[in-house]
């Protein structure tokens, strides 16, 4: 064990008996006191300590940190004045002696003895029967020796002096040693073993500063000493310290014979040596299953029999950070189903789906890229501010992180995070809707916004439903938290009410136009979404146990709509999908999405100054659907685990639509709408139609035409208009849908009929295609090539292609996501080509990008990658060498496991390369071959 002397910061004034005091130095010397050789003493009559360590005495010293290594005398940034060492060659066990007067010296005056913090030590003249007396400490950093005295290290502070006093002459006085021993060289914190044990060697950290471990489960490490024999007396135990609450808090990790099942422990499994003989210890250590996650300091420490508080010796050369644990049933976010605990927890691509322009419910490739380094920063910052109590419940963490994720809401308080993202749904007529930003269809990977986030503190500009919802999902998996986006299909959101309108009903207006009509008027509605997305989360919710079935899947929306309950900021749930169902209420959230869902929309018409509610035909039943498995198109459909809508009764059909869609950028889009009297006498109607281009609801100018007719029974009518492309070529970029509404009012009767419904607008498709085709192996790289193809008559500006990096890949040094591209001009075809480098494997992945203009926005194609890895690459930094090399060789020699590679040589072999449970030659000669290869 190296007992090096550490102080810690004390200085003042030291005098001994008789002689004069000398004042504290203002400013230390501008260059440090190195003793003279001859200064620098063994002790004799000093023997069989385990390491030399020093021991200083002297007359005056402004004290800083320093410590003294091996053989070495301290200098800066220790500053001293007649200063005499004397150190401890190798011999005695702890235990041993030695008196003071070998500390005389002619040439100097003896003032003071500093140990090395750790070492308990006695003074005493050789009555060993005597009970220490006086005071254990006078003032903060002396300590006054009135008879003699056994001294704890708890009980002085590092650098604190020991002034002799009492009968007798120094002389007559000895130094007794006990210390803990050996001490600690290093800690293995078996990173790549451990990390692979708990499902958590994804994450694509820089550096070691962290390893993220799952809570609930053990760890192993070993702990390497310095040469001596292990002291029986000492007990050995662990700290693992948080900030979580403000001040620092250390947990106490006992070390017993057997680990505790639900509680922080940890057990020693063997003992042994390391080549030079060394000692070392294999240790597991257990976190409880309902730890707080976050980010821990770990330290290892001693403590001698009878001494109430123990001794740091070694921090942990990386922080844990503690996750939630899906694969353990004792965890509040345990899922026994492994294929949905690999899609929602371990899975980084997949699909959220949207309405495309042609009314279809499109997948669109998303990248949750839950491990990168940005999203594991990005959630831990976003944690900060949650105390210990609510970083152990998953319900708290998944509602906590919600509000984060927007702007929206009271200004934060000093110190907390700002919104991740900035929400946009610019109005129709906005002249440049995503100044300053990005149009958020163009974002469809979370690693884009996290890394913003991480890097500039600011809020990634901008985003919407699917934006919030990913990222959420993201944050969610990062901390271990199953998670996934949810689309819904003819959902709705409350905004405020006419006085006619029940406050539980979601409505939209419609108001007198020219001619006698009735048209949407845009803007005063309840939000009638014609789709949105939010976030899913699993977990036990034993706060509902109201709820029959609460455990499972829970809603939660962080885009910004609404203040959730009992809270001033805008994000919602967690809310138990059984009492949305059921409409039971309570925590969190639950009515807000019992309402989006509980059926169409209830128009509303303004007459004579009087809101009267309308007859709606049905709309389309809501939908709301899941990503199935992430590697190819395909849905789980949610609806009948929230609440099947029962349709309306039906209206009599009166009005009927026929919508001629266009099949090019250059055809009309015809819409006719049919009124038939459905009564058996003539009536006369006031028939409307109108269109107006939409992303949800009548978002923009609307065109109509009126007609007031006499129909007699079964007689219909017909209205009809024409949207010529020049007309929808305005709004594509932004509005790609056509909201259709006719209304038919009985007059006089004043019974309003109406019926709505959407067209769409060609689907246009950027292409994409990358060389090689594949498949890939990590540290190959590879070409994508972007083409779009110009289809308007007429030039297209500000255009740029964007790209996603695939799972298991990254960009050039150089290159960027998004690539300019100017001016397109009419029928022109335009590429752009960059490079990605494959940094780790991936089962499969997609690679596509989006193309948007001022005037257009466009989708590719997804062309599937499947990355291999590359077993040369030990290290898996997409690299080959000699780092790797060495690293397979220790874990050979050691006869470790993960060596095991093959069972023959031979590659025509059906055990070539399959691991056979032998760690032996053709193991080596499996992996030479591979090193040779390297990754190609």
């Amino acid at each position: 064990m190296r007992l090096g002397l550490m102080c810690v910061a004390a200085a003042g004034v030291i005098a001994s008996a008789g002689a004069a005091e000398q004042p504290v130095p203002t400013d230390p010397p501008a260059q440090p006191y190195q003793p003279p050789p001859e200064a620098v003493t063994s002790l004799t009559g000093v023997s069989n300590l385990e390491e030399p360590w020093v021991l200083v005495v002297s007359d005056f010293v402004l004290l800083a940190v320093c410590t003294a290594e091996l053989g070495e005398v301290p200098t800066d940034p220790c500053y001293w004045f007649g200063t005499k060492w004397y150190r401890f060659e190798p011999g005695a066990a702890s235990g041993s002696a030695f008196p003071m007067g070998l500390l005389q010296d002619p040439n100097w005056t003896f003032d003071g003895v500093y140990v090395r913090n750790g070492v308990r030590f006695q003074i005493f003249n050789g009555d060993t029967d005597a009970n220490p007396v006086g005071p254990m400490q006078d003032g903060p950093a002396y300590i006054t020796l009135q008879v003699w005295q056994t001294l704890y290290p708890h009980l002085i502070a590092p650098g604190s002096i020991i002034l002799p006093g009492g009968p007798g002459e120094l002389s007559n006085y000895s130094i007794k040693l006990e210390h803990c021993s050996p001490q600690i060289k290093s800690i293995d914190l078996q990173r790549k073993a451990n990390l692979a044990a708990h499902r958590s060697d994804r994450y694509q950290l820089s550096g070691t500063a962290k390893i993220p471990l799952r809570r609930g489960q053990t760890f192993d490490i070993v702990v390497q000493y310095e040469a001596g024999d292990i002291t029986p007396a000492c007990e050995f135990l662990f700290f693992a310290e948080h900030t979580f609450d403000g001040d620092p808090v250390r947990i106490e990790i006992p070390v017993t014979a057997a680990l505790p099942t639900d509680a922080w422990g940890a057990t020693i499994l063997s003992t042994g040596a390391d080549a030079e003989g060394r000692p070392n210890q294999s240790v597991r250590i257990i976190t409880p299953a309902d730890a707080p996650v976050g980010e821990y300091t770990f330290s290892a420490a001693n403590r001698r029999a009878g001494m109430e508080e123990p001794t740091v010796i070694k921090t942990f050369p990386s922080a844990i950070v503690l996750l939630f644990n899906p694969w353990l049933a004792a965890d509040a976010v345990y899922m026994a189903d492994e294929a949905e605990r690999e899609e929602t927890v371990v899975r980084d691509v997949g699909f959220v789906f949207q309405l495309n322009e042609a009314l279809q419910i499109e997948p669109v490739h998303y990248e949750f890229k839950q491990f990168e380094q940005s999203s594991l920063d990005v959630a831990l910052q976003l944690l900060n501010g949650l105390t210990a109590e609510h970083r152990a419940n998953a319900a708290l963490v998944a509602r906590h992180l919600a509000p984060l994720l927007n702007t929206q809401g009271p200004p934060r308080p000093p110190g907390a995070p700002v919104g991740v993202i900035e929400g946009r749904w610019p109005p129709d007529d906005a002249p440049n809707p995503f100044a300053g930003g990005v149009n958020p269809k163009r974002v469809t990977t979370s690693k884009r916004i996290l890394d913003h986030y991480a890097q500039a503190g600011t809020a990634f500009k901008y985003g919407q439903c699917w934006n919030f919802a990913g990222v959420h999902t993201s944050l969610l998996r990062t901390l271990g938290i199953p998670a996934r986006p949810v689309f819904g299909q003819e959902v709705g959101r409350k905004l405020t009410s006419p006085p006619a309108v029940p406050a539980d009903e979601l409505w939209y207006t419609y108001k007198p136009v020219a001619g006698g009509g009735f048209a949407p008027f845009p803007g005063q509605y309840d939000h009638h979404w014609r789709f949105h997305i939010w976030t899913e989360a699993w977990m036990k919710r034993p706060d509902r146990d109201d709820i029959e079935g609460a455990d499972g899947w829970q809603a939660l929306d962080a885009t910004p709509q609404k203040p959730s309950v009992k809270s001033t900021f805008y994000g919602l749930g967690p809310a138990p999908i059984p009492a949305i169902k059921t409409s039971a209420g309570g925590e969190f959230d639950v009515p807000f999405f019992d309402l989006i869902l509980k059926g169409p929309i209830k128009p509303f018409i303004e007459h004579n100054g009087q809101w009267v509610q309308a007859n709606a035909q049905p709309r389309p039943a809501p939908v709301i659907i899941t990503d199935a498995n992430g590697v190819a198109p395909g849905f789980i459909d949610r609806l009948p685990a929230y609440k099947p809508v029962p349709a309306p009764p039906p209206d009599p059909a009166i009005v009927t639509f026929d919508i001629t869609r266009a099949a090019t950028l250059f055809d009309d889009i015809v819409l006719r709408a049919t009124l038939t009297n459905p009564h058996a006498v003539a009536r006369t109607f006031s028939f409307t139609l109108s269109w107006a281009p939409t992303t949800n609801g009548a978002d923009g100018p609307t065109t109509y035409t009126v007609a007031t007719v006499l129909l007699e029974p079964s007689e219909s009518h017909e209205l009809s208009l024409t949207i010529e492309p020049v007309k929808y070529w305005q709004f594509m970029e932004r509005m790609p849908l056509i909201a259709v509404s006719a209304i038919a009012v009985e007059l006089p009767h004043q019974v309003f009929h109406i019926h709505s419904t959407y067209a769409g607008v060609p689907k246009i498709q950027a292409v994409v295609s990358i060389d090689p085709p594949g498949p890939f192996v990590v540290g190959n790289s590879f070409d994508v090539t972007m083409t779009m193809t110009n289809p308007l008559p007429f030039h297209l500006t500000e255009c740029s292609f964007d790209i996603g990096s695939p799972t298991g890949t990254a960009f050039g040094a150089d290159e960027s996501r998004t690539l300019p591209v100017g001016v397109i001009l009419s029928g022109q075809t335009i590429s752009r080509t960059l490079t990605l480098n494959t940094r780790y494997d991936s089962e499969l992945s997609h690679v596509y990008c989006t193309f948007a203009s001022t005037q257009l926005f466009a989708r590719s194609n997804a062309v599937p990658i499947i990355i291999a890895p590359c077993y040369a690459d030990w290290d898996e930094n997409g690299i080959v060498d000699a780092v790797d090399f060495f690293a397979y060789l220790d874990l050979f020699d050691a006869l470790d496991l993960s060596a095991d590679l093959t069972g023959s040589t031979d590659p025509q072999s059906p055990d070539y390369g399959v691991p056979d449970g032998i760690v032996d030659p053709s193991d080596f000669f499996y992996y030479l071959d591979l090193f040779v290869a390297g990754c190609s």
